[in-house]
């Protein structure tokens, strides 16, 4: 919270990924629930497809202004999303290949998901305080 006071930054939203519910092995804690108690309220998105994450970044990203120095990392992230080669078929898949740059842009893209449903009113995300989680 230091660093958004510091730099004045104002969240509307906290976008998680749907993986948030998992419990950790080692608290015996969801991630949301982590962050709830370091003061961060999110809204945990549904697992989006990939081919429709990366059609919903596209069209943000018309809209997107990277700072080039401070971004640096999420842009080379992006720049290196992969479509994973088939030997066997002879063809690119539907999936984009797991690499280190995945889940740098792999964040983008789920944020490009919610942003467009939470602008029109309609977020497929669901508050998490009304999610009931497997103990």
């Amino acid at each position: 919270n230091k660093l958004r006071l510091d730099h004045k930054w104002n969240f509307r939203h906290h976008l998680g990924p749907h993986d948030m519910a998992v419990t950790e092995f080692g608290s015996d804690q969801t991630r949301f629930e982590t962050a709830r108690k370091l003061g961060y309220h999110f809204t945990i998105g549904k697992q989006f497809g990939q081919p429709e994450q990366i059609s919903a970044a596209r069209i943000m990203m018309a809209n997107c202004y990277f700072d080039e120095e401070n971004c640096a990392t999420g842009i080379t992230h992006l720049e290196m999303v992969r479509r994973e080669w088939s030997e066997h078929l002879q063809s690119y898949q539907e999936n984009y290949l797991h690499n280190d740059h995945s889940h740098g842009a792999s964040s983008f893209l789920n944020g490009a998901m919610m942003n467009g449903y939470l602008q029109k009113g309609r977020p497929r995300a669901r508050p998490v305080v009304q999610v009931r989680f497997p103990t």
